[in-house]
């Protein structure tokens, strides 16, 4: 996924260029910081891709997703998109990332703006998509890096919202440039220009559709599909632009009326997470589903895509199709998803796909299996994050509970720790087998080094972290 959330994501063959916001971007000649807000379907992301695209300076971007806000993750991804336009200058803090227990908000982080300042050409990071981040740790990571912003960098940060501290005294200080939603709305000349490619796109129907969106762009979209519909012989239904309404007519104009095909290829997108063509082949035992999606994201209709392989739904679309969507149907084709995750060699996607189908056992049998891939690949971080997802019946297994000890441990989540101990030690005490751990003679000796290591709190008296090693 690292590849497709550091491309800048395409824009859709029907893009209507809005000059009065792409000229309110290019204060960031004056100013370090902007901010682009607005809820889904309000344009930011399609907003970003076209600005950036004509921007003189060498962009990095970074998509974050729902598994990106470990701080070791986040950073990666920074320091990765900025090795493209700073190569020189991201070095020092991807090699400190890549070592277990450094805390990247207090040596990582510092080493890349160390080296980032020391840069005259001009460069540009975006952050899109910022409300997946839930964890302080990177939001106060965030905050140290406006307050010491190096002068040839410019950020944008954008997201239905932005959890970063500090963004008043940004604003007080004159240095911060922000497109909320009220920006972001659509014109009315904007949203005509939109519609002119529809059938009836000058006429009363378009003028409806206008009206009704507000000029929510997912609102415009849907007025456009609704206008095509129209012009097959289907009455637009009539409604309020809200949420609600989007899915009603989504579902019942829109979905109701692709073939069977189409309608189970797109049911599958919305079920994962990602698709690509190859998993959706494997999913639906079927041919020809890459040219299917790329077809479907030539015509902006329904998925996006950032590096013509993985795909995502549109939330919308995606909202509508799941809330329709059996149980069993979903269960199902997660499951085929996560065993061919597992044949691809993605063990990260495996285990999200049997999470979400509600087989917590299977994804802690997975994550025991690809320990090794994860703490080999430098994705300690996300183990952790998986492995706090288990039901706690689901991870009854001692090497499981001591390898996310150690992971809780090095990614600086120590409050974590001595409670997975104490259940490994107990599933010991009551019988369970010592398979044995990497570099131990016994589990019970590498549960007693952890605990040395991470699992003696400050307060514990003095020697106790000395009393665990030495039992």
């Amino acid at each position: 996924m690292l590849t497709a959330q550091l491309r800048v994501p395409r824009t859709p063959r029907t893009l209507v260029p809005r000059p009065r916001l792409t000229t309110r971007l290019d204060a960031l000649a004056q100013v370090p910081v902007a901010v682009v807000t607005g809820g889904a379907g309000w344009g930011k992301t399609t907003l970003l891709a076209e600005w950036v695209r004509r921007a003189r300076s060498p962009v990095a971007w970074v998509t974050v997703g729902p598994l990106d806000g470990d701080p070791v993750r986040f950073w990666t991804l920074v320091a990765t998109a900025l090795s493209g336009p700073a190569p020189e200058a991201t070095g020092p803090a991807l090699a400190a990332l890549g070592v277990p227990s450094v805390d990247p908000v207090d040596v990582a982080l510092p080493l890349l703006l160390n080296g980032l300042a020391e840069r005259t050409a001009p460069a540009l990071l975006v952050l899109d998509d910022l409300h997946e981040v839930t964890d302080g740790r990177v939001a106060a990571g965030l905050e140290l890096l406006l307050e010491n912003q190096p002068p040839a960098l410019r950020v944008v940060l954008a997201g239905r919202g932005v959890p970063v501290p500090g963004l008043a005294r940004l604003r007080a200080r004159g240095r911060l440039v922000e497109v909320g939603r009220e920006d972001l709305r659509f014109t009315d000349a904007e949203a005509r220009e939109l519609l002119a490619g529809t059938p009836q796109g000058d006429g009363d129907a378009a003028a409806g559709v206008v009206s009704r969106s507000e000029g929510w762009a997912a609102g415009l979209a849907l007025g456009a599909l609704a206008l095509r519909g129209a012009a097959a012989g289907h009455a637009p239904r009539p409604g309020p632009p809200g949420r609600e309404h989007a899915l009603e007519y989504l579902a019942a104009e829109v979905l109701a009326g692709q073939p069977a095909a189409r309608r189970e290829l797109l049911t599958a997108v919305a079920v994962l997470d990602r698709a690509s063509g190859a998993l959706l082949d494997a999913v639906l035992d079927r041919r020809g589903s890459a040219g299917e999606l790329a077809d479907l994201e030539r015509t902006g209709t329904f998925v996006g895509t950032a590096d013509g392989e993985w795909y995502r739904m549109h939330e919308l679309t995606r909202a509508a199709l799941l809330r329709e969507t059996d149980p069993a149907r979903t269960r199902e084709l997660l499951t085929r998803a996560a065993r061919w995750s597992l044949d691809a060699g993605l063990p990260e996607d495996a285990v999200r796909a049997l999470l979400a189908a509600g087989d917590h056992p299977a994804a802690a049998d997975v994550l025991v299996a690809s320990t090794g891939v994860f703490l080999g690949t430098g994705r300690v971080g996300v183990f952790a994050q998986l492995g706090a997802l288990l039901e706690p019946a689901a991870t009854a297994s001692v090497p499981l509970l001591a390898s996310l000890a150690w992971a809780a441990g090095v990614t600086g989540r120590l409050d974590r720790v001595p409670a997975l101990l104490d259940r490994a030690e107990r599933l010991l005490r009551d019988g369970a087998p010592d398979p044995g751990y990497p570099g131990f003679a016994t589990t019970a000796g590498a549960l007693a080094s952890l605990r040395s290591v991470y699992g003696t709190p400050p307060t514990a008296a003095p020697g106790a972290a000395r009393t665990a090693a030495e039992t």
